[in-house]
């Protein structure tokens, strides 16, 4: 059995797999691992790693044997072998607790029950990425109640597990516990959290072993949080998990890109670890873009968890947790962690940690700034960051970042002006999403907002042209955005008065827009052009924009609202 993995293969040409079909000798395993658990074991680890290797093969070298990836699901779907599977894992796991009941040791003494474990892990990794539904994997490892899953943390946390086995049960834990509850309550209860922590922080651990133990980590906290108590006797809510059982600094320790483990993936020193570990061609660099991906996915739970009531005393204690877990990340520098961690994500990549970003520099000046000096606005970055065919998510998230920094505070305009977004911002003018739109209107508002600092640089790149098109565009959040950006172009002189004439018949047309707020920026952005200069004066009153003003000024709307008090302010705050 343990020679196996070395004649079977798809590269044994011309009797791969012993000369049978895949599927043929994946039942072989199967009905080899259903002779039970012999004394040392041996037989169903043998089995068990057979398996695996089998199933790693078929993802090796650049997929050139999918084919046998296909067989392989369909084999594994329609066969026993998953039962098997567990059914090895559990009798592994009860040896083991029996062992420890009678004063021994699983971890000195119990080698081979380990590597039961631990090749059966291997195997549950190696099903899910040939595409064996993660639910099916789940019903195999509750078959025989919890054992299995108790098994698969004992691999995570054991010192004897290889580096493999270990990256097989935290895959396996993370498949299986985003589909069922049950897996995820039978993991929390085995203590998966501490160990997957553990993963986390060793700064041997290998990229791919701290993505599978995040992957692993959300689904759980998100299944604690749903029921249960955190250690200060308060109802567990992500940012209280992610607090206590500190995940946050065990996951800025993941980030880092120069721990040991990180450094020894990216030179390719992965001896000992798998083809699972891999990930195939450039797999650490694959490896350390699941790491950010999946750290953003874990730190971004607390802020979409939903709050309780308002006014309640659970609301109050939900808001203190999570003031504490924003200390915790600023602490920790968990933006400065991201921004490194964008260097070399493809687009699709970066959509999970640029919304985490975009997240925190909207809340706190003190994560702008931190995001500021981490590089978050060095020009290849923005412009990486904006170019028109990355997906609209991060187009969004990176147009919400540069403009909170340019809304807060005009010390930051010098950096943002370094960055040169001029002309990506104006391709984005006519993006076909219609939120980048809108944002990008945003931007050039506050770019504009406490002073003029931009205004040579609007016409040296024409970027009041298309800003002025968006107008009419068919977006009512665009048209908004698109008036106050023009009524700031106009506040603080007259400098781009003569490119913004042409703004204003279609501001005296938004005068009559169906949102309230965009017939008060278009009202506010007309005053602003007789603010500096009586130059506009004439094509105010050519466009009839007195009259229009005068009509909007006495509707019963405006009436309504001048009875309640409001005041209208000249600059225009979006």
């Amino acid at each position: 059995m343990q020679t196996l993995p070395f004649v079977a293969s798809p590269e044994t040409r011309p009797n791969p797999w012993l000369g049978m079909e895949l599927g043929a000798y994946l039942d072989f395993l199967t009905r080899v691992l259903s002779y039970g658990m012999d004394p040392a074991g041996a037989v169903p680890a043998a089995a068990a790693g057979a398996a695996a290797a089998a199933l790693e093969a078929c993802l090796s070298d650049g997929g050139r044997f999918g084919g046998n990836a296909v067989a392989a699901r369909d084999a594994l779907v329609a066969g026993g072998m998953l039962g098997e599977l567990s059914r090895a894992l559990s009798e592994a796991e009860a040896a083991a607790e029996a062992s420890n009941a009678g004063g021994g040791n699983s971890e000195s003494g119990g080698g081979s029950l380990a590597l039961v474990a631990g090749e059966a892990a291997r195997a549950f990794a190696a099903m899910a990425l040939v595409g064996v539904p993660s639910a099916s994997i789940a019903a195999a490892l509750c078959l025989h109640g919890p054992a299995a899953v108790s098994g698969l943390v004992r691999v995570m946390r054991s010192t004897r597990s290889s580096g493999a086995a270990r990256l097989g049960a935290m895959s396996t834990v993370a498949a299986a516990t985003c589909v069922s509850p049950a897996t995820a309550a039978a993991a929390l209860h085995a203590g998966a959290v501490p160990a997957l922590r553990a993963a986390l922080a060793d700064d041997a651990s290998a990229p791919a072993h701290a993505a599978a133990a995040l992957a692993a980590l959300i689904p759980l906290v998100t299944a604690a949080a749903a029921a249960g108590t955190s250690n200060s006797g308060g109802p567990v809510v992500p940012a209280v998990m992610l607090v206590e059982q500190g995940l946050v600094s065990a996951t800025a320790a993941a980030l880092d890109p120069a721990r040991p483990g990180t450094a020894a993936a990216k030179a390719g020193d992965l001896a000992g670890y798998g083809q699972l570990d891999t990930g195939g061609t450039n797999g650490g660099r694959q490896s350390g873009a699941a790491v950010a991906q999946r750290a953003a996915q874990l730190l971004h739970l607390p802020f979409s968890h939903p709050l309780p009531p308002v006014g309640t005393p659970a609301a109050a204690a939900a808001e203190a947790s999570l003031q504490r877990y924003q200390e915790t990340l600023l602490s920790e520098a968990i933006v400065v962690s991201l921004v490194q961690a964008l260097d070399g994500l493809t687009a699709e990549q970066l959509v999970a940690p640029m919304g985490l970003l975009s997240q925190l520099v909207l809340r706190s000046p003190a994560y702008a700034q931190q995001f500021l000096e981490a590089g978050g606005l060095d020009e290849a970055l923005t412009r990486r960051l904006l170019a028109p065919d990355n997906p609209p998510p991060v187009l969004v998230d990176a147009l919400l970042a540069v403009s909170q920094l340019a809304r807060i505070s005009a010390r930051h305009y010098s950096a943002i002006a370094r960055a040169n977004l001029c002309d990506p911002i104006g391709r984005l003018l006519s993006h076909e999403d219609p939120g980048v739109r809108a944002r990008s209107c945003n931007l050039l508002g506050n770019m504009c907002r406490h002073s003029g600092y931009f205004y040579e640089a609007f016409v040296t790149h024409g970027t009041l042209d298309a800003l002025i098109e968006r107008c009419a565009d068919t977006d009512r959040t665009t048209r908004k955005f698109a008036c106050f950006a023009i009524g700031n172009a106009g506040f603080h002189s007259d400098v781009l008065y003569r490119q913004l004439r042409s703004a204003i018949p279609p501001l005296v047309a938004l005068l009559a827009d169906e949102e309230d707020k965009t017939r008060a920026n278009a009202a506010a952005a007309l005053g602003n052009l007789v603010r500096n200069s009586a130059a506009l004066c004439g094509d105010l009153v050519n466009a009839k924009a007195l009259e229009a003003l005068m009509e909007l000024a006495t509707s019963p709307t405006a009436v309504a609202e001048a009875d309640g008090g409001a005041s209208p302010r000249a600059r225009i705050r979006a």
